[in-house]
């Protein structure tokens, strides 16, 4: 009953936020069939920022072209895997959480496009003057970062288990050490013990004798 309380709060914080996101790529890229589609495109900073109206039928920047309904299963997977693992309530971190946010954020826009439309719609042409770079939109900057982030966020926690895992390794040597070195010191003062019950029955004995 407290995780189903724990999964509903989540999702209710968490939901808002992602429709928001979502809703900024899709108006966005209705701007950009609606205005930038005749123009074809425009030079936003000459030679660094184009903004370019293109069909994608595949993946982000580009890539799997002619896989649409491919895609459109493949990304409805993932990211049901990731909503559930969002509101699990089993995510501490909030660069974790705000990562996978952004991915599904970004994903959803693109597979909602995708499913109505049968293609993305990219218009973000960076560099163009330097670089052949795929056009992309904002729901890819929103993946694109969110991977980084998660990414990131990932390393840092394997190298600081990994740093924990060295400084916890000499305590535990020591603690060894001093188990082992307890039957030792039991034994030097049994050893020490009999010694002294022998030299107390010799001097008896002399005593006896003496007497």
């Amino acid at each position: 009953m407290q995780k189903n309380k724990s999964r509903l709060k989540a999702l209710l914080t968490y939901l808002p936020i992602i429709i928001v996101l979502v809703a900024i790529d899709l108006i966005i890229k209705y701007f950009a069939k609606t205005y930038l589609r005749p123009i074809d495109t425009i030079p936003f900073i000459d030679g660094i920022l184009h903004f370019t109206y293109v069909h994608n039928p595949g993946a982000a920047f580009g890539i799997l072209r002619g896989s649409s309904q491919f895609l459109i299963y493949f990304t409805g997977v993932i990211l049901l895997g990731l909503i559930i693992y969002l509101v699990s309530a089993k995510i501490k971190s909030k660069i974790e959480i705000v990562s996978l946010i952004l991915i599904i954020s970004g994903g959803l826009g693109n597979l909602v496009d995708r499913a109505l439309n049968g293609h993305v719609v990219d218009y973000i042409q960076a560099l163009p003057a330097f670089i052949d770079f795929p056009v992309f939109n904002f729901a890819d900057c929103l993946v694109t970062v969110g991977s980084f982030l998660l990414i990131g966020f990932l390393l840092y926690d394997i190298f600081k288990e990994f740093k924990n895992s060295k400084k916890e390794l000499p305590h535990a040597e020591s603690a060894v050490s001093e188990e082992n070195a307890l039957p030792a010191e039991t034994g030097a003062i049994s050893e020490k013990a009999d010694e002294s019950e022998e030299s107390e029955s010799v001097s008896e004995k002399t005593s006896d004798e003496t007497a």
